[in-house]
């Protein structure tokens, strides 16, 4: 028979393995949940009438900077458009090349962005007669999409617990927060048919001795998973065709 110490060793030993347990599974499971890269809409609109508005062909244009940097975003325009065509696979949908056109066109990218939160819609005087707007009408686009990175800014790195039956250490991580915006704009009449403001997060492990301490993901990462989840707010687009 067991004596009454034995009886009460036995006893705190498994409140203690347990207690222990307990707190490995919170350290676990809390670290991994907290540093989920979560993107989200910031903001939307709809002109009410957009039903009555018919595309059939158009036209995706680059965000600025359009290259493969870690601060372009020539990836996730290309993520865009492979998301659009997926989803309207009967609507043609492209990303024209507007290499031939002049730093000195007042339509060029950053022209339009201006005119068009200045304005609510886009000039179609100035857009009719500028080098973007003939190319563009000249290949019979109906309609625009129109993104703008509006600021980016990275979180100070966080440790991420990390733990196995092998192993047990510490990770750094590092988040890019990117808002951006996109646009729809019908070049019929030059509304704004529909905007939307996006929270994109990108989370990386790389080992920062690889990239340099202050080493984060690139824009496109965060943009691309922002656009993943601004899919399901982009209206449709073709009126109920099939």
């Amino acid at each position: 028979m067991n004596s009454p110490d034995k009886k009460g060793n036995s006893r705190e030993f498994n409140n203690h393995f347990y207690l222990l347990i307990l707190f490995l599974t919170i350290c676990v499971t809390g670290c991994f949940e907290s540093y989920n890269p979560e993107s989200k809409v910031i903001d939307l609109s709809k002109y009410p009438g957009i039903a009555k508005y018919r595309f059939d062909k158009i036209a995706l244009l680059p965000m600025i900077k359009d290259d493969t940097t870690d601060t372009g975003t020539f990836y996730s325009t290309n993520h865009f458009i492979n998301k659009l065509t997926e989803r309207f696979s009967n609507l043609s949908v492209d990303i024209p090349d507007i290499s031939s056109i002049t730093f000195s066109d007042p339509m060029l990218i950053p022209g339009l962005i201006n005119s068009i939160e200045r304005n609510r819609h886009l000039d179609m005087n100035v857009f009719n007669n500028s080098e973007l707007g003939t190319l563009l009408l000249q290949e019979n686009y109906d309609a625009i999409f129109l993104g703008t990175v509006e600021s980016c800014y990275d979180l100070e790195s966080f440790e991420k617990f990390d733990w196995s039956l092998i192993n047990l250490r510490f990770d750094l991580i590092y988040v890019r927060n990117c808002y951006f915006n996109y646009y729809l704009i019908s070049l019929a009449d030059g509304r704004v048919l529909w905007r939307a403001r996006i929270l994109g997060q990108a989370v990386s492990l790389v080992n920062p001795d690889l990239k340099g301490k202050n080493y984060y993901p690139p824009v496109d990462c965060a943009v691309s998973n922002g656009i993943d989840t601004m899919m399901y707010y982009v209206p449709d687009l073709t009126g109920g065709k099939k």
